[in-house]
């Protein structure tokens, strides 16, 4: 594989999306470089001025706003798009660790299962472009597998288990 030019989103695989990094950062492609901890925390921290005109946004806009030289950012990210699925990454796991958190948490199945849902609309209202973002790409952002499968995890997986788990034990019907 050369390495010496970023690769296109679609054209590597993927680390299952349950992987987390060392680092914390959610996972990426392989493929591509892992992106320096002070680049991706200011595209974090940029993220809903990008994500809220994202088609009208150039990578020179995304450089500047990760205080980083247009080539230099295309060292990480070989088009926008594999920006924009960097962002949803991130988005996807804080709703992913916030749901498993709440369907983990004390209570019946209903209690627990209120509260997935509330983590999953005060995480949508905390990052609305990036929500609108997801909502508008689910057809490109599910071609890839591991956001697919993260979308998955922090919206469906949770509902159905506890729905599962409320009509086994009674306290929801079916």
């Amino acid at each position: 594989v050369d390495r010496s030019r970023p690769v296109a989103a679609d054209q590597v695989k993927v680390m299952p999306s349950s992987a987390a990094l060392p680092s914390g950062q959610p996972p990426t492609l392989l493929g591509l470089r892992e992106v320096p901890t002070e680049m991706a925390a200011k595209l974090h921290s940029s993220a809903d001025q990008l994500l809220a005109s994202f088609d009208e946004v150039q990578m020179q806009d995304i450089a500047a706003a990760a205080g980083v030289a247009r080539s230099s950012l295309y060292y990480y990210f070989a088009t926008k798009d594999d920006v924009l699925a960097f962002l949803l990454r991130a988005v996807l796991h804080e709703l992913t660790t916030a749901t498993s958190e709440a369907a983990a948490g004390p209570g019946t199945p209903p209690e627990r299962l209120f509260a997935v849902i509330r983590a999953q609309l005060v995480l949508l209202s905390e990052h609305p472009a990036a929500s609108q973002q997801l909502f508008a790409n689910l057809g490109r952002a599910g071609q890839l597998p591991d956001i697919a499968a993260q979308v998955n995890e922090g919206f469906e997986v949770p509902v159905r288990a506890l729905l599962a788990e409320g009509a086994a034990d009674g306290t929801l019907r079916e």
